[in-house]
């Protein structure tokens, strides 16, 4: 039976993977994959997205190496990927939210009132963003209507990029749950 430090790299090799030996990651890599693989499919439930997340696991040891503290290299490298497979399913909710979005505006439109669905779905967007309060109206018109990047936003109104983002964030929140009632009231 194998004890936990034969399991682990050794400090030495973490400390040529600092330097930016590739036979480090190599060794890494050996060590780690299937475990990184599995712990990640009991988040994920799905071999391609595995793959993708390990993969961007080894990519960000890469990248970022010469912060790696050897002591702690290990709990590093599942933080990692517990990080990545959250980010991974977050993902995977916000695309299939908006699919399911579109299945129900596709449900309720044909030909002949694709006009009229898009206007009321105008409509209710602008509905949701006349009742933000100002500061967040004047975000979202900058950035959605005018086109403007998020430093762009911040300069013109004087606060920081983060609360733009911060903004932004809340107000698609908000224009999300207000479409999410107006397309339940339609469908229905």
């Amino acid at each position: 039976m194998k004890t936990q430090n034969q399991k682990n790299v050794s400090p030495e090799t973490i400390e040529a993977l600092k330097a930016g030996d590739q036979k480090a990651l190599k060794t890494v890599f050996v060590k780690y994959y299937n475990r990184l693989f599995h712990f990640v499919f009991s988040y994920t439930k799905c071999r391609y997205a595995c793959e993708e997340v390990v993969q961007k696991v080894f990519i960000k040891v890469w990248e970022k190496r010469e912060g790696i503290i050897p002591q702690t290299f290990g709990t590093y490298m599942f933080t990692i990927a517990r990080n990545l497979a959250y980010n991974h399913m977050r993902d995977t909710m916000k695309r299939q939210d908006k699919e399911r979005l579109w299945e129900r505006i596709a449900f309720v439109t044909n030909e002949g009132e694709d006009h009229l669905i898009c206007k009321e779905i105008r409509s209710a967007i602008d509905g949701a963003i006349n009742q933000l309060p100002p500061k967040k109206r004047a975000i979202y018109i900058l950035s959605r209507k005018k086109g403007k990047s998020n430093k762009e936003i911040a300069r013109e109104l004087h606060i920081s990029p983060k609360t733009v983002k911060n903004h932004i964030w809340a107000i698609n929140g908000i224009v999300r749950e207000h479409m999410r009632s107006f397309l339940e009231k339609s469908v229905y």
